[in-house]
């Protein structure tokens, strides 16, 4: 979902989450939309979002060794259920309780698994959705409208 023309104009503007954009629009001799763009599609630790699905290689790398060991032949079996899909949604509620319910008790793996639900996102992301980026001459667009 793009951003509007006016709603990116109004960002780029008004600055809310102090960024720094004016440094690249003024004056308009100077502007500077690549860097406008970049700034904007930069992904920063302070903005998170949810991570998208992740390979079931990185879930089993997450898997705390210790954690592993101690699985019952039921909690191994229930993960080789798991590991059997192509990718893992960590955001899902349902994927969530499957795997806490097989790593019951096992905080040091849980914690992992919480570490990667999310993911660092840009402002632009934040004001779109994940995955979007924004182009110059889009940028070039709104600031001409």
């Amino acid at each position: 979902m793009q951003l509007s023309l006016l709603d990116l104009k109004n960002e780029l503007n008004n600055d809310p989450t102090n960024i720094g954009y004016a440094q690249f629009l003024q004056p308009i001799t100077a502007r500077d939309n690549f860097q406008l763009a970049a700034l904007l599609n930069l992904r920063r630790s302070s903005i998170q979002l949810p991570r998208e699905p992740i390979s079931t290689m990185r879930l089993f790398s997450n898997i705390n060794a210790n954690d592993f060991l101690l699985l019952t032949t039921l909690q191994l079996n229930e993960l080789h259920v798991v590991v059997t899909m192509p990718t893992i949604d960590l955001n899902d509620l349902s994927i969530r309780q499957i795997l806490q319910g097989i790593f019951v008790n096992k905080t040091s793996t849980l914690q992992n698994f919480a570490s990667i639900r999310n993911r660092d996102g840009s402002r632009y992301e934040q004001l779109t959705s994940p995955g979007e980026v924004v182009s110059s001459n889009y940028i070039s667009q709104a600031l001409e409208s």
